[in-house]
Protein backbone atom coordinates (compact mmCIF):
# COMPACT_ATOMS: atom_id res chain seq x y z
CA UNK A 1 0.00 0.00 0.00
CA UNK A 2 1.71 3.42 -1.31
CA UNK A 3 -0.26 6.48 0.97
CA UNK A 4 0.32 9.19 -1.37
CA UNK A 5 -0.25 13.07 0.33
CA UNK A 6 0.22 15.93 -1.13
CA UNK A 7 0.40 19.08 1.01
CA UNK A 8 1.67 22.78 0.83
CA UNK A 9 4.57 21.93 3.30
CA UNK A 10 1.85 21.32 6.43
CA UNK A 11 0.21 19.05 8.01
CA UNK A 12 -2.65 19.18 10.35
CA UNK A 13 -1.56 17.38 13.71
CA UNK A 14 -5.48 15.57 13.45
CA UNK A 15 -3.51 14.08 10.15
CA UNK A 16 -0.92 12.76 11.57
CA UNK A 17 -2.22 11.43 14.77
CA UNK A 18 -5.01 9.84 12.30
CA UNK A 19 -1.71 8.33 9.67
CA UNK A 20 0.00 6.95 12.45
CA UNK A 21 -2.80 5.22 13.64
CA UNK A 22 -3.43 3.76 10.08
CA UNK A 23 -0.52 2.96 9.67
CA UNK A 24 -0.04 0.97 12.94
CA UNK A 25 -3.72 -1.11 12.30
CA UNK A 26 -2.45 -1.51 8.92
CA UNK A 27 0.55 -3.69 9.96
CA UNK A 28 -1.59 -5.26 12.74
CA UNK A 29 -4.10 -6.70 10.72
CA UNK A 30 -2.87 -7.34 7.55
CA UNK A 31 -5.59 -7.40 4.65
CA UNK A 32 -5.81 -10.59 2.43
CA UNK A 33 -4.47 -9.79 -0.73
CA UNK A 34 -5.50 -11.57 -3.90
CA UNK A 35 -1.90 -12.29 -5.10
CA UNK A 36 0.41 -10.54 -2.54
CA UNK A 37 2.81 -12.43 -0.28
CA UNK A 38 4.25 -9.88 1.76
CA UNK A 39 2.28 -6.68 2.96
CA UNK A 40 4.31 -3.32 3.59
CA UNK A 41 2.35 0.26 3.78
CA UNK A 42 4.85 2.91 2.57
CA UNK A 43 4.22 6.64 2.70
CA UNK A 44 4.89 9.36 -0.07
CA UNK A 45 4.60 12.60 0.50
CA UNK A 46 5.19 15.80 -1.64
CA UNK A 47 4.64 19.30 -1.21
CA UNK A 48 4.32 22.24 -2.82
CA UNK A 49 1.41 24.59 -4.40
CA UNK A 50 0.48 22.99 -7.85
CA UNK A 51 -1.49 20.23 -6.56
CA UNK A 52 -2.16 18.38 -10.19
CA UNK A 53 1.80 18.25 -10.68
CA UNK A 54 1.85 16.62 -6.33
CA UNK A 55 -0.40 13.77 -7.64
CA UNK A 56 0.87 12.84 -10.36
CA UNK A 57 4.58 12.88 -8.38
CA UNK A 58 3.26 10.73 -5.95
CA UNK A 59 1.32 8.33 -8.95
CA UNK A 60 5.01 7.86 -10.17
CA UNK A 61 6.62 7.10 -6.64
CA UNK A 62 4.31 4.27 -5.50
CA UNK A 63 4.19 2.77 -8.43
CA UNK A 64 8.18 2.72 -8.94
CA UNK A 65 8.07 1.21 -5.81
CA UNK A 66 5.60 -1.71 -6.78
CA UNK A 67 2.75 -0.51 -5.29
CA UNK A 68 -0.45 -2.79 -5.71
CA UNK A 69 -2.70 -0.03 -3.97
CA UNK A 70 -2.74 3.79 -3.60
CA UNK A 71 -4.58 5.16 -0.88
CA UNK A 72 -4.52 9.39 -1.55
CA UNK A 73 -4.89 11.32 1.57
CA UNK A 74 -5.17 14.70 2.04
CA UNK A 75 -3.16 16.53 5.14
CA UNK A 76 -6.39 17.89 6.39
CA UNK A 77 -7.88 15.04 6.80
CA UNK A 78 -9.02 12.95 9.97
CA UNK A 79 -9.89 9.62 9.55
CA UNK A 80 -10.31 5.61 11.40
CA UNK A 81 -7.54 3.75 11.58
CA UNK A 82 -9.48 1.13 9.44
CA UNK A 83 -9.47 3.04 7.00
CA UNK A 84 -7.11 1.54 4.73
CA UNK A 85 -8.17 -1.98 5.46
CA UNK A 86 -11.96 -0.99 5.26
CA UNK A 87 -11.28 0.36 1.78
CA UNK A 88 -8.92 -2.38 0.53
CA UNK A 89 -11.44 -5.02 1.89
CA UNK A 90 -14.19 -3.39 -0.15
CA UNK A 91 -12.50 -4.38 -3.50
CA UNK A 92 -13.33 -1.69 -5.96
CA UNK A 93 -11.08 -0.31 -8.57
CA UNK A 94 -11.47 3.16 -7.19
CA UNK A 95 -13.34 3.74 -3.70
CA UNK A 96 -13.45 6.97 -1.43
CA UNK A 97 -15.21 8.57 1.27
CA UNK A 98 -17.25 11.12 0.49
CA UNK A 99 -15.83 14.15 2.46
CA UNK A 100 -17.22 17.89 2.65
CA UNK A 101 -15.98 21.32 0.94
CA UNK A 102 -13.66 23.39 3.21
CA UNK A 103 -16.39 26.42 3.06
CA UNK A 104 -19.53 26.91 4.76
CA UNK A 105 -21.73 25.86 4.68
CA UNK A 106 -20.20 22.25 4.03
CA UNK A 107 -21.54 20.49 0.94
CA UNK A 108 -20.43 16.90 -0.12
CA UNK A 109 -18.41 16.26 -3.02
CA UNK A 110 -19.59 13.73 -3.88
CA UNK A 111 -22.04 13.85 -7.25
CA UNK A 112 -24.16 10.75 -7.51
CA UNK A 113 -24.72 9.17 -11.58
CA UNK A 114 -27.26 11.78 -12.35
CA UNK A 115 -24.55 14.24 -11.34
CA UNK A 116 -26.33 15.90 -8.72
CA UNK A 117 -24.37 15.78 -5.19
CA UNK A 118 -24.74 13.22 -3.04
CA UNK A 119 -24.70 13.05 0.72
CA UNK A 120 -23.83 10.43 2.79
CA UNK A 121 -26.07 11.53 5.96
CA UNK A 122 -28.33 8.61 6.15
CA UNK A 123 -27.26 6.20 4.10
CA UNK A 124 -24.67 3.33 4.61
CA UNK A 125 -22.45 0.75 2.40
CA UNK A 126 -21.47 1.53 -1.04
CA UNK A 127 -22.78 3.53 -3.96
CA UNK A 128 -21.37 3.82 -7.56
CA UNK A 129 -21.01 7.39 -8.01
CA UNK A 130 -20.06 9.81 -11.25
CA UNK A 131 -17.00 11.77 -9.41
CA UNK A 132 -15.64 12.00 -5.64
CA UNK A 133 -12.83 14.00 -4.36
CA UNK A 134 -9.63 12.47 -3.92
CA UNK A 135 -8.91 14.16 -0.31
CA UNK A 136 -9.85 10.26 1.01
CA UNK A 137 -9.14 7.84 -2.18
CA UNK A 138 -8.11 4.45 -2.83
CA UNK A 139 -7.36 3.47 -6.30
CA UNK A 140 -5.96 0.06 -7.29
CA UNK A 141 -2.35 -0.29 -9.56
CA UNK A 142 -4.50 -1.67 -12.46
CA UNK A 143 -6.50 1.86 -13.24
CA UNK A 144 -2.81 3.23 -13.48
CA UNK A 145 -1.48 0.84 -15.98
CA UNK A 146 -4.61 1.39 -18.03
CA UNK A 147 -4.77 5.20 -17.85
CA UNK A 148 -1.79 7.40 -19.38
CA UNK A 149 -0.90 11.01 -18.08
CA UNK A 150 -2.46 13.36 -17.83
CA UNK A 151 -4.68 12.27 -15.06
CA UNK A 152 -4.63 15.25 -12.85
CA UNK A 153 -5.42 18.78 -14.98
CA UNK A 154 -7.27 21.57 -13.76
CA UNK A 155 -9.90 21.72 -16.95
CA UNK A 156 -11.94 24.81 -17.68
CA UNK A 157 -15.89 24.80 -17.84
CA UNK A 158 -16.84 26.93 -20.00
CA UNK A 159 -20.56 26.38 -19.06
CA UNK A 160 -20.05 26.75 -15.59
CA UNK A 161 -17.47 29.21 -15.82
CA UNK A 162 -15.20 27.52 -13.59
CA UNK A 163 -12.42 25.21 -13.45
CA UNK A 164 -13.25 21.73 -12.56
CA UNK A 165 -11.19 20.16 -9.99
CA UNK A 166 -7.90 17.49 -10.82
CA UNK A 167 -9.83 14.84 -8.72
CA UNK A 168 -12.99 15.20 -11.16
CA UNK A 169 -10.73 15.40 -14.24
CA UNK A 170 -9.32 12.11 -12.97
CA UNK A 171 -12.89 10.40 -11.79
CA UNK A 172 -13.35 11.51 -15.36
CA UNK A 173 -10.64 10.01 -17.11
CA UNK A 174 -11.29 6.95 -14.77
CA UNK A 175 -14.54 6.26 -15.88
CA UNK A 176 -14.10 6.97 -19.39
CA UNK A 177 -11.40 3.86 -19.50
CA UNK A 178 -14.41 1.76 -17.70
CA UNK A 179 -13.76 1.96 -14.18
CA UNK A 180 -16.13 2.62 -11.76
CA UNK A 181 -15.81 4.96 -8.90
CA UNK A 182 -17.37 3.90 -5.51
CA UNK A 183 -18.45 6.16 -2.24
CA UNK A 184 -18.01 3.93 1.34
CA UNK A 185 -21.10 5.93 3.08
CA UNK A 186 -20.17 4.48 6.45
CA UNK A 187 -16.41 5.63 6.28
CA UNK A 188 -17.61 8.73 4.94
CA UNK A 189 -19.31 9.06 8.34
CA UNK A 190 -16.24 9.06 10.35
CA UNK A 191 -13.74 11.45 8.13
Amino acid sequence: LGVCTPSNGLWRCEFGRSLAGMCMYFIQKPVKIKGVTQQRITNFHSAGSMLPQLRHSLTVNALKKGCTHLLFLDSDMKFPADTANRLINADKDIIAANCTTRAFPTEAVAHNLEGRRLSSRGKHGLEKVQHVGMAVMLIKREVFEVLRPPLYLMDWIPDYGAYCGEDVYFCTRAQEAGFDLWVDHDLSHEI
